[in-house]
């Protein structure tokens, strides 16, 4: 004899939970139904631009150099100045 799952049991999706959701819900109710709930989107200001440019632009150098490819410095900074007009754009 097992145990009967009602029909709202039944229903349910097993929900996963990230650390980051977690210690926003623990920082921040409010902060955690409006990202991961409602799904607002934080207003991203410039040094998250800029952080973001600079994570991607040294994740690629890195990748190149991983594939034996020496960029020159130049072509790095026409790299960097393209991601960052990306990232400002898509924002």
């Amino acid at each position: 004899m097992g145990i009967k799952k009602t029909k709202q049991a039944k229903d349910r999706k097993t929900r996963v939970y990230s650390i980051s959701q977690m210690n926003t819900y623990i920082n921040c109710g409010r902060k955690y139904k409006y990202r991961y709930i409602d799904k607002i989107k934080a207003p991203r200001n410039d040094n998250l631009i800029v952080g973001s440019a600079h994570h991607e632009y040294f994740e690629n150098v890195l990748k190149a150099r991983l594939d034996g490819k020496d960029l020159n410095s130049k072509h790095k900074w026409k790299k960097f100045v393209m991601f960052v007009e990306k990232i400002c754009l898509d924002n």
